[in-house]
């Protein structure tokens, strides 16, 4: 309304204030102008154009997400600023349609569910829209270039990495899509995190340089395309081996193959596995197990560094990605190593080699540690050395070594890998390891790595052995980075196995041949390796010595401190596989060590000397650490008497009436009886022959040939028989070791002819038709008797007449030639006897072949005797006019070592050294006082042989029956693992098994390991194993039962013995059982008793159970032990206990008793012991079918109040009398065979 009118033409210009535009950008369309008076009546109109308006502007936009991993839910926050008011029921659109622009629409879902804040703006996202859309509900209006941020939560990341441009719009209300408001903001996305990665594991276990397939397990949090691919990248170290390949286990499905580039994938550590697009999308979340093929891991132990997996598009952009958590690895086993040495002489100097095969490089500047077993000695170890040729430097550290191992992130569970890795040295008690020596690689231009695979060796130059025998224990080989980090390592190769050092100069010497005399035992020897202050000295016996229980030590020299025999003799050992040998243990005790070299004397007294035999017999020496198991040194098959050299004894034989005597060579008054003749008058005078070899001699007496058996003194007889012909006897008789035959001169039917005699059946027979000697009419010409000798080299046999000298061939008995034999002008008047020399005595003497002691007038001469032409050659003169005498014929020998000529002159043995060709003369026992001619008839010699000792068996001289590797099966081979066998108590005594088990144990312990082995063996030896006894498959570890039913013929200690199956050398080695494990072995019986009470009750009935695999027709004898018999004699010649006889059981009463290790059969018998009483008796047992008794092992109490006790010795109540089975005495010296 004007205030004033307007005239017409007149220019008007007015502004009209708060007009507001429309919400919209664009042309605003005609404007109507009109002009009214006051009541309304129009005056003009006008139509004026529009104008466009121009789109309010974003003075501010930004956009921002709370995490940019690909594939991620996170927090949009969108701040903004226009240049025009917002109203209400406007709304705010973001376009979203630039995310994974390459993908198919359709596979893509917007995620965006809020809460969002301020809650002014409400979310909603149009259906089938990439937009989301917050819609304005705020009652005022928002002001130009007022900031307005909105948060919009759970909104979802692209998944995949990529840069998104987002179009914002400003809508109107009412208008639809149309905006006055547009403008943009860019957001890049990184890669997202898998949701799960595990450790990768390598099969087999994770070692250092090992090949074999890994398993890889992930959980992507962003779907993979079936285009996709993944990417491995392994930890630092790792690489992948050709050919390469991916083998999918779990969560995915379809074709994978390596992106193999032009050297392919060998040796690289990252690696593209593709999808083929022939499989279905990995899902968000879902697990995925890949396997590869193959993977060598780093070649040192410890913890790996991190590994990569990343998903990817076909593009290679990245999707989602983590990191694998790092690999224990364990310490590479080097393969094949081996330590060998010069000698394995315990306490020996020597070499030692050290050689084994790298799984892994070793670096130019890496090292070699070798951790010894204690008691190995390093001598004087040079600075530097060579390593495969080149340079290294020689340390030995003087304490135990830690290994440095890098220490683990504290967020990764390690899983044991880290006790794996441990350092072989790892602090621990010195004294159960030795030095550790390192060698370090000195790093050089030109100076290789050592290659895997490649053998190395070491050699130390001088080292000292252990001094003791066993296992030496295990070495521990490692090599390492030069930072002590472990390559490969092998922490149980085996050492040697240390045999006994060898005793110098050992002698033993028995004072008396005399049987059964009380004789002192002297043993000599000399050190090979040194002896600790406490020791033994363990000294075997050879059966038939007796008290050896009760020996003392009567002097010593040598040996610092004291020496003392172990006089209990449940602390005896009876060495079965010596047939009843016995081992006499002297303790050692001292302040200081026996050194090397020392000379030991040691005599033993109050020993009853062993039966008389022609064998030798054969001592063991042995010195051992205070265990008493452990070897130091020895000497097996110590011989006495020694039977070679210059020291090598003999022995002679004679009959002396009705006796057949053997003495001492070396001391002839020691002289004893053999056996008994039951008619001495009828000896044919000195025709006898001596078959050495055979350890016999023959005679002829009333027409029989007669033969002692020096071996086992016996007498056998047997008829001389002639086909055809009248026997008339033998003129002499010579035994022909080449044909192993008696021959000599007979008397058949008046003609005098050479022939053989078959001693076992007597039959005599002509050597030949031209077997004869020429006929002769007198006295002169005929042999005499008893005189011949045979060359056994050239097989002649001589004899002689009063004036010729015959020279026969022993192989068809002709007469070869005949001498007549002059000496001096007082005439020759024949020999007394002949020996022939074969050998001499070597170094001192050539053979002295033919000899003879001569008669020539008043003298009597020991001469030389040239068979050809029957010239003599005085050796020693024994009688003449001023020393006059007369010698025995027929009765002579020659020793066993060439050494003497034995003569009987009157009541004197006459001995002249054939070196010196000095004549001694010794009063000989068995010849009477008076001088009597034992060729008269009153008594004394008719003949005499002379023989050496023959060497014992060699089962009883050699190494294997005489300890039988009690060395190498020391206890610390197995001794120091944690292995205890139980149950054992509950069968004891062990008796023989048959059909079921008879006894089980349990092997239970850390170290009881399946494809372990264990048996039973004799004592001593584990080479050997017990019939039922195994050995058998250990089946579980930590813990295995097993039962054992044993067949064996005679009593006996025996062992477990087990085998270890890792890092051993599988050599069955003793096992102590027990709980407290300290029993080495237990006892066998044949079959056991149980009887009550003790001492057996006499004049009364008693009743004993046996147990045992029993059968019918099974007999028990009880034998009487008054000490005179070998124990190991007794069931063989021990007598019948009095009032009793040998029973044969039967099946009535037997019965099967069962008890916690299995079952046996069990009968009871009654005896009724004789009421003399007095001597102990012991109990044998002969199974059905066997040919021998066998002494039983049982158990005894007074009553039930007191305890078992086991043993093989029964006391006897003293009923007042001898007692005893005729054996008299009441004495109770027995050996005990004992636990």
């Amino acid at each position: 309304r004007w205030l004033r009118e307007i005239e017409t033409g007149e220019f008007v210009s007015l502004t009209i204030m708060d007009v507001n535009n429309q919400n919209y950008e664009g042309d605003t369309g005609p404007s109507i102008i009109r002009t009214e008076r006051g009541d309304g009546t129009l005056i003009d109109t006008a139509v004026v154009n529009g104008f466009e308006l121009l789109p309010i502007r974003f003075s501010q936009l930004e956009m921002v997400k709370s995490t940019s991993l690909a594939g991620e839910l996170s927090k949009l926050t969108v701040s903004f600023a226009t240049s025009g008011f917002i109203s209400r029921g406007s709304r705010l659109r973001i376009d979203f349609s630039g995310e994974n622009a390459d993908r198919d629409g359709s596979a893509w879902n917007l995620v965006a569910s809020g809460p969002v804040i301020p809650s002014e703006w409400l979310l909603s996202i149009p259906p089938g829209s990439k937009t989301i859309d917050l819609f304005y509900d705020g009652a005022d209006r928002i002001s130009p270039d007022e900031v307005t941020s909105i948060e919009v939560f759970n909104v979802g990341n692209p998944n995949y990495v990529q840069t998104v441009v987002y179009v914002v719009l400003l809508l109107t209300p009412g208008v639809g899509s149309v905006s006055s408001h547009r403008d943009s903001d860019t957001l890049s996305y990184t890669v997202g995190n898998l949701s799960k990665v595990e450790r990768p594991t390598v099969s087999p276990p994770t070692l250092a340089s090992s090949e074999g397939p890994m398993t890889v397990t992930l959980r992507p949090q962003n779907p993979v395309p079936i285009d996709g691919k993944i990417q491995v990248d392994l930890p630092s170290g790792f690489t992948f081996v050709t050919p390469c390949e991916a083998i999918a286990i779990e969560g995915i499905n379809g074709t994978l193959e390596f992106e193999v580039g032009r050297f392919g994938c060998g040796g690289l550590r990252s690696a593209m596995i593709l999808r083929m697009g022939d499989g279905d999308e990995v899902l968000a979340g879902a697990s995925v197990v890949l396997e590869l093929n193959t993977i060598r891991t780093q070649s040192f132990a410890g913890l790996s560094g991190e590994g990569r997996i990343t998903t990817l598009t076909s593009d290679d952009a990245q999707i989602d990605t983590g990191t694998t958590p790092p690999v224990g690895v364990a310490v590479a086993a080097l393969t094949e190593a081996q330590i060998s040495t010069g000698t394995n002489v315990a306490g020996a100097t020597t070499w030692l080699e050290v050689m084994f095969i790298p799984s892994s490089p070793i670096p130019n500047d890496g090292l070699l540690m070798i951790q010894c077993p204690p008691g190995l000695t390093i001598l004087e170890p040079p600075q530097y050395t060579s390593l495969m040729g080149q340079p290294a430097k020689f340390e030995i550290l003087p304490d135990t070594f830690r290994y440095y191992m890098p220490a683990a992130q504290p967020y990764y569970d390690l899983g044991g890998i880290s006790q794996a890795n441990r350092n072989p040295g790892q602090p621990t008690d010195n004294a159960y390891r030795g030095a550790t020596v390192t060698l370090r690689r000195i790093a050089g231009p030109g100076i290789p790595d050592i290659p895997p695979y490649d053998a190395v060796r070491f050699r130390f130059p001088a080292v000292q052995l252990r001094p003791w025998t066993g296992c030496s224990g295990t070495f521990q080989v490692s090599t390492m980075l030069s930072g002590f980090v472990l390559l490969d390592s092998d922490l149980s190769v085996d050492g040697a196995v240390l045999v006994p050092g060898t005793l110098q100069d050992v002698s033993v010497q028995v004072s008396s041949m005399l049987p059964d005399a009380l004789v002192n035992v002297t043993v000599n020897f000399t050190l090979a390796t040194q002896l600790p202050p406490d020791s033994e000295l363990h000294v075997t016996f050879p059966p038939g010595y007796r008290g050896l229980e009760y020996a003392t030590v009567s002097a010593q020299y040598g040996m610092a401190g004291e020496l003392q025999v172990v006089s209990d003799p449940g602390n005896m050992r009876l060495a079965e596989q010596f047939g009843g040998a016995t081992v006499v243990r002297l303790k050692h005790m001292a302040n200081e060590i026996t050194p090397a070299g020392s000379q030991v004397y040691v005599v033993l007294s109050g020993l009853s000397n062993r039966f008389f035999s022609s064998k030798a017999q054969a001592f063991h020496v042995k010195t051992l650490l205070r265990d008493g198991i452990t070897q130091v040194d020895r000497r097996i098959g110590v011989v006495v008497p020694p039977v070679a050299g210059p020291q090598r004894a003999g022995f002679g034989v004679f009959t002396d009436g009705e006796w057949v005597m053997a003495f001492n060579e070396q001391n002839p008054r020691e002289a004893f009886r053999l056996a008994q003749l039951e008619d001495a008058g009828g000896i044919t005078h000195g025709v006898s022959a001596l078959d050495v070899e055979g350890g016999a001699m023959f005679f002829v007496s009333g027409g029989k040939l007669m033969q002692v058996n020096l071996e086992s003194p016996s007498l056998a007889q047997v008829q001389l028989r002639v086909d055809s012909a009248t026997m008339g006897g033998f003129v002499n008789m010579e035994w022909d070791p080449v044909a192993g035959r008696l021959i000599g001169l007979a008397l058949l039917d008046g003609e005098m002819v050479m022939a053989t005699v078959d001693h076992r059946l007597g039959n005599v027979t002509r050597l030949s038709a031209e077997a004869r000697l020429p006929a002769c009419g007198a006295c002169e010409c005929s042999p005499t008797q008893g005189v011949s000798a045979l060359d056994p080299v050239a097989r002649i046999y001589y004899m002689s007449s009063q004036l010729t000298l015959l020279a026969v061939s022993a192989e068809d008995g002709r007469v070869l030639w005949q001498t007549s034999v002059v000496m001096g002008a007082s005439g020759f008047q024949g020999f007394a006897s002949l020996e022939f020399d074969s050998v001499g005595r070597p170094g001192v003497y050539a053979p002295r072949g033919l000899m003879g002691m001569a008669l020539r007038g008043d003298a009597v001469e020991l001469v030389q005797i040239d068979s050809r032409t029957g010239d003599l050659h005085t050796l020693a003169m024994v009688f003449d006019e001023e020393f006059a005498g007369s010698i025995v014929g027929g009765v002579s020998a020659l020793t066993a070592g060439s050494e003497r000529y034995l003569a009987l002159a009157q009541a004197r043995l006459l001995s002249i050294d054939l070196n010196s060709l000095v004549v001694s003369y010794y009063a000989t026992p068995g010849v009477s006082e008076e001088g009597e001619d034992a060729a008269s008839g009153g008594g004394g010699w008719s003949l005499m042989e002379a023989s050496r000792f023959m060497p014992p068996p060699e089962s009883e001289t050699t190494e294997s029956s005489a300890d039988s590797l009690e060395y190498q099966n020391s206890p610390e081979c197995v001794g120091a693992l944690d292995i205890t066998v139980l149950g054992l108590e509950d069968s004891m005594p062990i008796k023989r098994g048959g059909n079921g088990n008879f006894f089980s144990v349990t092997i239970v312990g850390v170290d009881v390991a399946v494809g372990d082995r264990v048996k039973i063996a004799w004592d001593g030896d584990c080479r050997d194993t017990i019939l039922g006894g195994g050995p058998f498959p250990i089946t579980s570890a930590g813990s295995h039962s097993q039962a054992f039913s044993l067949e064996f013929q005679y009593a006996g200690f025996a062992q477990f013995c087990y085998s270890r199956d890792d890092g051993f050398d599988e050599v069955f080695r003793p096992l102590s059982w027990g709980s407290s494990r300290n029993n080495p072995t237990f006892f066998l019986t044949v079959a056991s008793f149980d009887v009550v009470p003790t001492p057996l009750p006499v004049g009364t009935p008693l009743s004993l159970e046996l147990l045992g695999a029993l059968s019918p027709a099974d007999v028990l004898k009880l034998v009487a032990d008054d000490g005179t018999i070998n124990p190991v004699d007794l069931c063989s010649r021990g007598p019948l206990y009095a009032g009793t006889q040998p029973i044969t059981l039967a099946v009535d009463g037997m019965e099967v008793s069962s008890y916690s290790g299995g079952a046996v059969t069990r009968v009871t018998v009654d005896v009724l012991l004789d009421s003399g009483g007095g001597v102990p008796l012991r109990v044998c047992y002969q199974p059905a079918g066997w040919t021998e008794f066998s002494l039983l092992l049982g158990r005894s109490r007074p009553d039930s109040t007191y305890s078992w006790v086991t043993g093989s010795v029964l006391e006897v109540e003293d009923g007042g009398s001898s007692g005893g089975g005729g054996n008299g005495g009441g004495g109770t010296c027995t050996t005990e065979f004992g636990q």
